[in-house]
């Protein structure tokens, strides 16, 4: 399992397609096909698949897993929980929101009763859910979430921390798309400082960062500083 996931993070998800297939006959062969250890194995081949031009499979096999987690664990289980979110997540990508809203608002309530409000789960659920109803065209609660998300993960887990730093990245993106420049910038500055002293000034997120500085930089037509950060 180890390896079939350095391959999706590596973006060969075709070959982590190939092993989950392997990983999950074997344990349907140890296990059988209705228990847990098979369950999370299709939920992976699920998540490998999306990445992939198998979407309809893929889609198959998460609705599948939350029927068959909700069946054999109930729908207050953590796997269970996990499953939703990650069908919500797909669906969104499918273009599916009003079933990615209602899935994240289920989700949400149920890791507000059972976890409270500032569990690393529940504010998972917040950023999703924002970025759902953004995708939705709903900015105002979008904002509202992602700000939330902000605050719990600053509070819970630190400013610097990878989820933390998303959270923040999505509110400032968020804002530039709605004109919110001045409020758009100190975030992404923020973002821009803490990930290059995480990730170093090469990786991938630092120069997504530092783009989207520049690109705030322009419309407010801080030119030469924008230049700058583009070379």
């Amino acid at each position: 399992a180890s390896l079939a996931r350095m391959l999706q993070e590596s973006e060969r998800s075709d070959e982590a397609v190939d092993l989950y297939r392997c990983i999950l006959q074997r344990q349907e062969e140890k296990h059988g096909t209705f228990h847990q250890e098979s369950l999370l194995s299709s939920l992976n081949l699920a998540c490998a698949m999306a990445a992939t031009s198998k979407a309809s499979e893929a889609e198959t096999r998460f609705r599948r897993a939350l029927s068959d987690f909700t069946a054999l664990l109930g729908a207050e289980h953590c796997h269970t929980r996990a499953c939703a979110i990650k069908l919500a997540r797909y669906l969104r990508s499918q273009g599916t929101l009003d079933e990615s809203e209602a899935l994240l608002r289920q989700a949400m309530g149920r890791c507000m009763a059972r976890l409270g409000s500032l569990h690393p789960e529940t504010l998972e659920v917040a950023h999703e859910l924002g970025c759902t109803l953004e995708a939705s065209g709903n900015a105002r609660e979008a904002e509202l979430l992602f700000r939330r998300a902000v605050l719990g993960r600053e509070e819970v887990l630190g400013s610097g921390h990878p989820t933390t730093l998303r959270s923040v990245y999505r509110l400032a993106r968020l804002l530039e798309a709605h004109g919110k420049l001045a409020q758009a910038e100190p975030l992404c500055v923020r973002t821009c400082e803490l990930t290059e002293a995480r990730f170093g000034k090469d990786h991938p997120e630092t120069i997504r960062s530092f783009t989207s500085l520049a690109g705030i930089l322009t419309s407010r037509g801080r030119l030469k500083r924008a230049e700058q950060l583009y070379r």
